[in-house]
């Protein structure tokens, strides 16, 4: 499987009574978004519909995964600051999941997909 940065927006669903409040978080959100791009230079993400930023480091040859494809990979998971919020880095094994099982996080479930053996 290739190597990926994934760049998932941390997203918090909260209900809110007033749509104005929603717009205002969604334009704040992405202003932190272009912000973190900007100031890593020449690097170019591939910004796909769903809102999630990818980045190939090393192309595979293989097959992607898809739903019902079991999957492991080490990580570090990073907020736009810098600062690790996550890792298995050192642990025993690597994490696993199946691909589309809702298990986890939409957009790590999406990133995943766009990866190749």
């Amino acid at each position: 499987m290739k190597k990926a940065i994934l760049i998932i927006p941390a997203i918090i669903a909260i209900s809110v009574s007033s749509c104005d409040l929603s717009g205002k978080y969604e334009r704040e959100e992405t202003q932190l978004i272009q912000n973190y791009l900007s100031s890593i230079g020449d690097t170019v993400y591939v910004k796909k519909p769903s809102g999630l930023y990818f980045l190939s480091i090393t192309e595979g040859t293989g097959e992607s995964p898809v739903a019902g494809d079991t999957v492991s990979f080490w990580y570090k998971a990073k907020l736009l600051s810098g600062e690790v919020f996550d890792t298995n880095i050192g642990l025993d094994s690597p994490f696993s999941f199946i691909v589309g099982s809702g298990l986890i996080i939409s957009g790590l479930d999406e990133g995943i997909r766009y990866m190749k053996n």
